[in-house]
């Protein structure tokens, strides 16, 4: 059985080098990164900074572009303004002037025709006067 106790032995001796072994490239593992951490960290931070200053810049710029904008816009709602009052005299001028030239509805005298006396000829049919008083027939006779 000593045969056993020798393997145990070498075996336990495995174990205990394999832990060190482990601790080690841990160890070596936390350095690595932590240095690759460092690198990341400062290059992350630099690319982000130069993010926000051109996003800076953009919005400087964008925001003085918006200023004579707004100057604009308050000017043409002044002058929107200035256009409505104007409408409103408009209208009120077109409806003075619209009461005032309504027509003025004139009696008519419309001359009524006489009363018939008598019997009528078909030749009188033909012939009839003109306001001169000329009597024009269809036979073409003036009289």
């Amino acid at each position: 059985m000593g045969g056993v106790k020798e393997t145990l032995e070498v075996v336990e001796g495995c174990a205990d080098e394999l832990d060190l072994m482990r601790v080690q490239l841990r160890d070596y593992a936390t350095k690595a990164l932590s240095g690759n951490w460092d690198v990341l960290k400062e290059a992350l931070n630099t690319t982000i900074g130069e993010q926000i200053e051109k996003l800076t810049k953009g919005n400087d710029v964008f925001e003085a572009s918006i200023i004579p904008l707004k100057e604009e816009t308050k000017a043409m709602m002044v002058k929107v303004e200035e256009l409505k009052g104007e409408l409103v005299m408009c209208r009120a001028d077109i409806g003075k002037e619209m009461l005032t030239s309504v027509p003025k509805k004139h009696k008519i005298d419309v001359p009524k025709s006489k009363e018939f006396r008598g019997m009528r000829f078909g030749r009188d049919v033909d012939n009839f006067f003109l306001g001169n008083g000329t009597i024009l027939s269809c036979d073409r006779h003036q009289r």
